[in-house]
């Protein structure tokens, strides 16, 4: 039997990379060049003055990822956060838990999640991962990426929310940021980086089947597009200032803005930027201003 072909690195993974710390080869902790948030700002800003910079990452990262083809597996694993222990609003500390607590409330009968100025999206999973593959008997792919260090498919990006928009059935992905009483990662130019990211590798048609396979209660649309949409959960503000949080969200909300007049068509209809606060012992959720 011929070896399976590994998984494309496309090319915004590796650009999502960069806003993260690796480590050299020997071992020492190097930032990468989009680590600080001050970079995120003159990012997000060189964008907006040429949104083809992020456009044409996204177009050449579907193009990347077109050969991938693993219909038969599923989007998750079994390990993940059980949705029982985060039961109040209270508990919600990151993405993960945000999307655990909303699983929790759709368990309950409540998966519609209304969006004001926006619209309604209903809870499909969470914690999915586009470019999931396992070493099974029944893989059609190889369980690492192409890149030089032939990296595992176990650092494979993960989504914090898979939602459906309503009524058109559209995939979503959901990103999740979190503002806390005890930190602070509401960041919504990393958060759409991270978004764009995971749909470039949901579009095509191998992934449209595989998610129709795998999600049949939720009627997924099979063909058309995704949307995106980043949800900064800012649940309690912690101590501190924050420099570049302003700024920030209004280079994220103005982005959005740009990306979100059609220019990632025909493979994204809709791109926002979704304010999350408490209210009255609920989660509000509203298009940002």
């Amino acid at each position: 039997m011929s070896e399976r072909p590994p998984i494309p690195l496309v090319e915004l993974v590796s650009h999502y990379r960069e806003f993260k710390s690796r480590r050299d080869p020997s071992g020492r902790l190097v930032p990468g060049p989009y680590r600080s948030q001050a970079a995120h700002v003159r990012l997000a800003s060189s964008y907006l003055d040429d949104p083809e910079q992020l456009v044409g990452r996204f177009f050449r990262s579907i193009e990347q990822f077109s050969s991938y083809r693993n219909v038969g597996e599923s989007f998750i694993g079994m390990k993940r956060a059980d949705s029982t222990e985060v039961a109040t609003i209270e508990q919600i500390v990151n993405g993960p838990t945000a999307a655990a607590y909303l699983e929790r409330r759709a368990r309950k009968g409540k998966e519609l999640i209304s969006i004001d100025g926006l619209g309604d999206y209903l809870y499909v999973d969470r914690e999915v991962v586009p470019a999931r593959t396992t070493a099974g008997r029944g893989a059609t792919m190889a369980n690492r990426f192409n890149d030089e260090a032939r990296t595992r498919s176990t650092s494979a990006m993960k989504a914090d929310l898979l939602l459906q928009s309503s009524p058109t059935a559209r995939p979503t992905i959901g990103e999740v940021k979190i503002s806390t009483a005890k930190g602070d990662d509401a960041d919504p130019v990393y958060a759409l980086v991270q978004a764009l990211a995971l749909a470039s590798q949901l579009v095509n048609t191998n992934q449209r089947s595989r998610l129709r396979r795998h999600y049949p209660r939720g009627n997924l649309a099979e063909a058309g597009p995704l949307d995106v949409v980043v949800f900064l959960f800012l649940t309690a503000e912690s101590e501190g200032g924050k420099t570049h949080r302003a700024e920030l969200v209004r280079l994220g909300t103005a982005l959005c803005r740009r990306l979100d007049a059609g220019l990632l068509r025909p493979h994204v209809e809709r791109v926002a930027l979704v304010g999350v606060t408490p209210h009255q012992d609920q989660l509000r959720f509203a298009a940002w201003p």
